[in-house]
């Protein structure tokens, strides 16, 4: 084996050392911008009632409402029903915002949300359970 090929190798095995990391940090670089992508999105999509408090959250990847879903489940004050209309009239809103500014389509191609209303454990109030997916095809 001569000198120039000793060489070559170790520049083979230098460009790999190299290489390997930049694509890991790529990937990584991707992975959190998406998921911030997502935050600003659900945070966008997702209307949360002002007299609501989060009872429990979960998620299945970095960050509540990011890449992935999201499970939250609310407390609110007050009947199911007028939550729901509320619920309701704040997703029109938005849908009637995406009319104005058809450059925020993007934000319902890549994401989804659905809602569950009903009597809370006291019997009087609401729990409002949203699940928010964001570039997720999972369902469950």
């Amino acid at each position: 084996m001569s000198m120039d090929d000793i060489i070559n190798r170790k520049r083979k095995g230098m460009g790999c050392m190299l290489i390997v990391p930049l694509v890991f940090a790529c990937i990584a670089t991707t992975t959190v911008a998406l998921d911030r992508l997502c935050v600003d999105v659900l945070s966008w999509r997702i209307p949360v009632h002002p007299a609501s408090r989060i009872v429990r959250q979960t998620y299945n990847f970095l960050t509540p409402n990011g890449l992935g879903q999201t499970v939250t489940t609310y407390f609110v004050e007050g009947a199911p029903r007028e939550i729901e209309l509320w619920f309701n009239r704040q997703i029109g809103e938005r849908l009637r915002a995406l009319e104005k500014e058809p450059e925020r389509s993007f934000y319902y191609n890549i994401s989804a949300i659905a809602k569950n209303v009903g009597l809370a454990e006291d019997g009087v109030n609401t729990q409002l359970i949203v699940i928010a997916r964001c570039l997720s095809s999972r369902s469950e």
